[in-house]
């Protein structure tokens, strides 16, 4: 992560065994005062009622309304107590000081106008002043403001990602300044907590010397406010010099502290993953989840003829592929929902299994159930939402959910698995991870990864649902990853929604990094007979578009998915490459179906 070495002098007054007398207890304006509990753990902590001094070991501490001056500290410091083993203590009065005004917008570096996550962080960032002064920094110190938003973007803007991000400016220096960190600190938090926070659960981050504020804060601010206690997710500590230890408590458990030391290698990767299992495994755990009624019978998932595919279970993760439409009715009067036994359903699920299979077969045993389908035709001029809660409402999210339950019931025998789809497969993988696996955390806590390709996840999807995270590499894993695929300006399309969110196939970037056709390791298009045999590398680029949440590819060599044969209109666009989104992109998925696959094995051993 690469940060500040320099800006340590706060936390090494904080970890020294020699003699240091601080007001870390906060400030005292406007009729608040906050008082810590005692809570030494060593050499070097300072934490107290009132004023604090260490000294060989040694707590030396005084209520705040009783009087000492400097001889008294010096004479009872650091001595043997006239109690024999008990520790010396000594009375200094708390110093006063007036916090900045956080009702002041200008105050906070981050504010969000509008809260759209479920969950907030606040942030604190390192020693940003660059006056060399034992007194602290003014709150608007221009050099300060200019380097800690250099610091946020650098070292937290990830946070964006999973929580509204608030981040009050703060004014910083040494000893003295200390003091004043914390006091500023503690107003911020009234006003958030006050005016901004809502009940919502929360997340507190620091690095470096904003780490040994946060240390400071969690003892005294949070353990007096047990009330926001409760609702902390983690604390991060990060690049701290402090005494403090991490929780010792399960990999995704929350009400955690963290901490990194200046010397432990952590980037922002390592904290963004961390970050992503606990807001997830919160929610999980402090939201009530119910599947909805569903509508009418489940095919029977016992009879292995209702089962495309049900192989010997021989690797050690599984996949369950949803195949994409194969129920191609154009005929106002047909049915809205084929049988489960259509004949024509049945075969063009079995030919569309036979090639995309393959980009997970090689690292999975892959199960694929039949389930009854939605007509092209019923689904005709809705937009993807509206398609997902025709599809949530029909018979087609009865017989997947009822599939699911069989196969863990029956089929899996616990191993990690992938959700995989493609089109209206995808569209129910959509479904099944908001809602199927919300309600079956330990079952969701397998999941090695899910790719709903050619149907759009979106940021609304991830702000609803904070269990759900979308990919950032080519090796995370329990996350999502999606795409449609789309020569350049195409048009409307019932697969993309609004705030669609995308990866890149070839490089696993979700920026507009763009990826030549020497980067793709090989596509699968037809021969000469229109048989899809033939692998061949570098046909095709690609390009996110983050506007758009698509990935946009200029091959001029294929024509564009023809949606007017399936529902005698145009449904993808007029370039999409719908029709593709697996195949320009194969070898790259299938590599990238190992990679994930080894990384999650590595880790869960």
């Amino acid at each position: 992560m690469g940060f500040l070495r320099g800006a340590k002098r706060f936390t090494a007054l904080l970890v020294t065994g020699t003699m240091l007398v601080s007001s870390l207890t906060g400030c005292e304006s406007e009729g608040r005062a906050y008082h810590a509990k005692s809570n030494t753990k060593g050499s070097g902590d300072i934490r107290a009622e009132g004023f604090v001094a260490i000294e060989g070991g040694k707590k030396v501490s005084w209520p705040s309304s009783d009087k000492a001056d400097d001889n008294t500290l010096d004479d009872n410091a650091g001595g043997e107590s006239e109690k024999g083993e008990e520790e010396p203590v000594v009375h200094v009065k708390r110093a006063d000081i007036k916090p900045s005004d956080y009702g002041n917008k200008d105050n906070w570096m981050r504010l969000p106008e509008e809260v759209i996550k479920q969950y907030d962080t606040v942030y604190l960032y390192p020693l940003s002043c660059t006056e060399d002064t034992e007194e602290a920094c003014s709150i608007d110190d221009a050099s300060m403001r200019e380097r800690a938003e250099w610091f946020y973007l650098r070292q937290a803007a990830f946070y964006e990602e999973f929580t509204n991000v608030f981040v009050p400016y703060y004014r910083q220096g040494k000893t003295e300044g200390a003091d004043t960190s914390v006091c500023d600190i503690e107003a911020s938090l009234d006003r958030y907590f006050e005016e901004y926070n809502n009940g919502r659960a929360f997340v507190l981050a620091g690095d470096e010397y904003g780490a040994g504020i946060l240390d400071v804060i969690l003892d005294e601010y949070m353990a007096s406010h047990p009330g926001y206690e409760e609702r902390m997710i983690a604390a991060y500590l990060t690049e701290y010099d402090g005494s403090r230890e991490s929780s010792e408590t399960p990999a995704g458990d929350t009400g955690n502290i963290t901490v990194w030391r200046s010397f432990e290698k952590v980037d922002t990767d390592t904290i963004r993953d961390d970050l992503a299992l606990r807001t997830g495994t919160y929610y999980l755990n402090n939201t009530e989840h119910e599947i909805k009624p569903l509508a009418g019978e489940p095919a029977d998932y016992s009879d292995p003829e209702n089962w495309l595919s049900m192989p010997y279970a021989a690797k050690e993760v599984d996949t369950v592929w949803l195949y994409p439409l194969g129920y191609y009715s154009t005929e106002e009067g047909a049915p809205a929902f084929c049988d489960i036994d259509d004949k024509d359903m049945r075969r063009r699920a079995r030919s569309n299994f036979r090639i995309n299979s393959l980009a997970f077969s090689g690292a999975t045993n892959v199960f694929a159930p039949f389930y009854r389908q939605a007509s092209a035709y019923s689904l005709k001029g809705m937009g993807p939402d509206e398609a997902c809660d025709a599809l949530s409402g029909g018979v087609s999210r009865t017989d997947v959910y009822a599939a699911l339950d069989y196969y863990f019931e029956n089929l899996n025998g616990g191993r990690p698995f992938i959700l995989a789809g493609h089109s209206q497969g995808s569209m129910l993988i959509r479904i099944i991870l908001k809602e199927y696996m919300a309600s079956h955390p330990d079952i969701y806590a397998r999941m090695v990864a899910a790719y709903p390709i050619g149907f759009s996840i979106t940021e609304k999807d991830l702000n609803e649902n904070p269990h759900l995270k979308f990919a950032g590499s080519d090796s995370d894993t329990g996350v999502i990853v999606s795409w449609n695929t789309e020569g350049p300006e195409n048009g409307e399309s019932s697969v993309v929604a609004e705030g669609a969110v995308a990866i890149n196939p070839l490089n696993w970037k979700r920026d507009d990094t763009y990826a030549s056709a020497g980067r793709n390791r090989g596509s699968y298009i037809p021969n000469r007979d229109n048989v899809y045999t033939m692998v061949v590398p570098g046909v095709s680029d690609a390009k996110v578009d983050p506007e758009r949440g698509v990935v946009v590819s200029t091959t001029e060599e294929y024509e564009y998915s023809d949606s007017e044969k399936i529902a005698g209109s145009q449904i993808f666009g007029e370039k999409s490459f719908h029709n593709y989104d697996y195949l320009f992109f194969f070898e790259n998925i299938r590599l990238n179906v190992e990679n994930r696959v080894n990384n999650y094995l590595k880790n869960n051993p």
